[in-house]
Formats: C-alpha cells, structure tokens, sequence
C-alpha cells in the first residue's frame, strides 16, 4: 500500500502535492496505528516494548485529537505566501527531491533490518517536508498550525526503539 510513490513521481510538485502530502502522511500515521501497515512477516515479529505498552494511547490521541490539526493544517496551506514557499523549498525541485528520497525509503521497505527501523526512517523524511511546511505556514499566519502532528509522530518514533521488556 503505497502512500507516497505518486507524489514521488510528480515532476513538478506545487501547492496541491503539499495537501497530497498531509493527507498521506496522516493516513500513514493512522495505517501504522491501526496496524494495518504490517504484512505477515511483520507481524511475526516482535513489536517494541514502548509501541505495545502505549499503542492504545496513541491511538486515543490520534482519533481524538490530530483529525482537528491535520484539517487546520490543510486549511492554511492555501495561506503560504510565495516567499514563505520558496524559502522553505515546497515546490519545484527541492520539494521534488524531498518527495523521491520519501519514495524511496518508503520502496525500500525490505532493506531495513526490520519494519521499526524502516518506519523511523520514513517518518525522519517525512518529518523534513512536515516542518517546512509547518514552519511556512506559521511565517505566513503567524500560528503554526500542525505542530501537534509533528510532536505526535515524534513521540510515535520513539515508541520504535528496541529494548528489552
């Protein structure tokens, strides 16, 4: 189930592939949670201590709470002025260079050692698209709309580390 690859082979991404890219991101975030982002291999492997002792947490604070910052996200891209836009690279070349490194990371699925350490790296790149765009739209705004996204799918890697239970 890819969620990124279209947005990877766009050639010339614009505003539209910022709103392409939040709603994939939060169905990426929400695929991992309801665990539907794991194949059988996946499953037969062990999860990380700190994902299995808080995934209901997680999962509370995602349906409560990030559909409201994700929509506010949404609504206020359109508010990014062209400077904002530039500065931060999110269209054109730079942002078509985030979105086929994300592509590939997210192709290269099985190259991981394990899906924990995969789903980190995707949600590194993914966390370097979702601050420019979050930094963009708060120097436009002056409100920086998606930060709880960001501090969610922070918390979320974290939960990725192997340890011993």
């Amino acid at each position: 189930m890819p969620f990124f690859a279209s947005l990877a082979e766009n050639r010339e991404p614009g505003i539209e592939s910022l709103h392409a890219f939040v709603s994939a991101v939060q169905d990426f975030i929400g695929a991992i949670l309801d665990l539907s982002i794991f194949d059988a291999e996946d499953r037969d492997t062990e999860m990380p201590y700190l994902f299995r002792q808080f995934h209901g947490d997680a999962q509370e604070v995602y349906r409560q709470y990030l559909p409201r910052s994700f929509d506010a996200l949404q609504s206020n891209i359109p508010k990014i002025r062209p400077e904002h836009i530039e500065a931060h690279g999110l269209t054109g070349a730079p942002q078509r260079l985030k979105l086929r490194v994300l592509g590939a990371v997210e192709q290269a699925r099985k190259r991981f050692q394990s899906v924990w350490d995969w789903l980190k790296e995707a949600l590194r790149q993914i966390n370097h698209i979702l601050e420019s765009i979050i930094d963009a739209v708060a120097a436009s705004t002056g409100t920086p709309h998606g930060g709880l996204i960001k501090e969610f799918k922070d918390t979320l890697m974290i939960t990725f580390v192997q340890m011993r239970s």
